[in-house]
């Protein structure tokens, strides 16, 4: 059986420190740090077979990236920003339960990039209706509903929720005597127009989809009729080693402006120097507008 212990060593958990730059290895320390003492002397188990979970009414299995039962939690490792990740990790909790007879469990969200963590708590019977709610959703769709995990499914494309949206969508294509200025007044046929459409227009939705796909066969000179292969030049750009001694640090900075915080991982990592967090500085926060289908039950709920 493969475990950390309170005082052991990163290495001995899911990251290795051979291969890794002096970046991913921090991340890896801070986690497994963070996961010991979260453990509180507790066995920690991390191997793949060890973190399988066998969730209710799924055919294929989840797996966690570590657990102590003897806490009844478990840890995911995600990197990027942090999202809401809630029916997720309620189906890992819920197969957690089971497996260890547990009548709750808590998931820790650890977001390796910002060194941030999130907690998600579930008890039994909350997380069974929930996820039993969502498996109804899906093998008896009424209304064509989407949620915020479908761009994580395997089943997109054959999902019939999806399909039934996509006729909808179809069946409402704007006629000739659509008034936009009257749909922009309207806020709730607005927001119906968004639902409509939002399958299709979205960034990973049907569009997109279908838009990949055909340039996979107009490369293999298939006929889609009036689309066909095109390019554009790419940008133009100056080497960066082509700027030094030509300019001042001033001149070059207040021209170029801050590092993005990608850049600037990549840069550490390829010149060996640690990742300086105390530097970190963030923009001005942004606005969009975005789907909600927690909003869109509670207002159903209300009704």
């Amino acid at each position: 059986m493969s475990t950390i212990q309170a005082g052991g060593d990163a290495s001995q958990s899911k990251c290795p420190s051979d291969g890794l730059t002096n970046l991913d290895f921090d991340r890896c320390r801070w986690g497994a740090d963070l996961t010991l003492e979260l453990a509180q002397g507790h066995q920690v188990l991390v191997e793949k077979n060890q973190c399988k979970v066998i969730i209710p009414g799924f055919k294929n299995t989840g797996e966690v990236d570590a657990e102590c039962p003897d806490m009844s939690f478990s840890v995911d490792v995600k990197s990027g920003a942090q999202y809401d990740y809630t029916l997720q990790q309620c189906c890992y909790a819920l197969g957690e339960m089971i497996k260890n007879f547990a009548s709750d469990w808590s998931i820790w969200m650890l977001y390796f990039d910002e060194r941030q963590s999130h907690k998600y708590y579930f008890k039994f019977d909350e997380a069974s209706k929930l996820i039993q709610e969502h498996i109804n959703l899906y093998e008896r769709p009424g209304p064509p509903t989407i949620n915020d995990m479908c761009g994580f499914c395997s089943n997109f494309e054959n999902c019939p929720a999806q399909r039934l949206l996509i006729d909808n969508a179809l069946k409402n294509l704007p006629k000739a005597d659509f008034d936009f200025d009257a749909l922009c007044s309207n806020p709730k046929a607005l927001g119906e127009f968004l639902d409509l459409f939002h399958p299709v227009a979205k960034m990973g939705g049907w569009y997109e989809r279908a838009k990949r796909e055909g340039k996979k066969l107009a490369l293999r000179k298939k006929d889609l009729g009036n689309w066909v292969i095109g390019s554009r030049k790419g940008d133009q750009y100056v080497p960066a080693e082509k700027l030094v001694g030509k300019f001042t640090i001033e001149q070059l900075t207040s021209i170029l402006g801050n590092l993005p915080l990608d850049k600037y991982k990549k840069l550490c990592e390829a010149t060996g120097v640690d990742l300086d967090l105390e530097v970190l500085q963030r923009g001005g926060d942004s606005i969009f507008l975005r789907q909600s289908m927690i909003r869109k039950k509670k207002t159903e709920e209300n009704a």
